[in-house]
């Protein structure tokens, strides 16, 4: 057996205690860097508020005011830049879109994957319902589906939204080319989806 002396043994002892107190402190300072970028990133993305023309994000939202007005000539085009702009420059990645006409809220959807509704203006039985199963397969995200106020000959897609990828998908899947940016009808008002698809008399499935 290795004899040491009274010296040697204290040494030994306190090199363990210093070994200890070292990763007592590392694990300290790992536990407080953890929670001071929890709270920095949740006042960050809480609390961040950025202004561009008629659009907003505040709260992990995009707020978006229209007039009347401003549905003329290109503004929905320049609407559609602005919240992609928006977007681009977010910390969050889990962002909502609040759209108001005349502050009246007349869209609320999710920025990564717009809620969609189907709605059946050709008159055949089930339509909408087909539809949106044969969508929900192709990995959209289907809101909600019924029937349009009236039949109507063409098919369109309304978008609310700058999701180019998800209406191009949407526009090949269905085969419907008609597309119009940020059209909104009075039949349409508490449908608050990003994308409305009205399925008319040419529509094949």
């Amino acid at each position: 057996m290795k004899m040491i002396t009274v010296q040697q043994y204290r040494k030994k002892v306190q090199a363990k205690k210093r070994k200890l107190r070292n990763w007592v402190f590392i694990i300290i300072l790992f536990t407080l860097s953890v929670i001071f970028v929890n709270v920095f990133v949740n006042l960050f993305t809480s609390k961040t508020t950025i202004i561009m023309d008629n659009a907003t994000y505040k709260d992990n939202e995009i707020l978006v005011n229209l007039t009347e007005i401003d549905l003329n000539d290109k503004t929905p085009e320049i609407v559609i830049k602005r919240i992609e702009e928006l977007q681009k420059i977010t910390p969050s990645t889990n962002v909502k879109v609040k759209i108001f006409l005349d502050s009246k809220i007349i869209a609320h959807y999710s920025i990564n994957s717009p809620e969609i509704s189907i709605l059946n203006a050709k008159g055949e039985n089930n339509l909408a319902m087909e539809t949106s199963i044969k969508l929900i397969k192709h990995g959209f995200n289907i809101k909600n589906y019924g029937n349009y106020v009236s039949n109507t000959e063409k098919s369109i897609i309304l978008n609310r939204t700058s999701k180019h990828d998800t209406l191009k998908k949407l526009s090949e899947v269905l085969k419907i080319t008609n597309i119009s940016n940020f059209v909104f009808e009075e039949s349409l008002k508490d449908n608050l989806s990003g994308i409305i698809v009205i399925l008319g008399k040419d529509y094949k499935k």
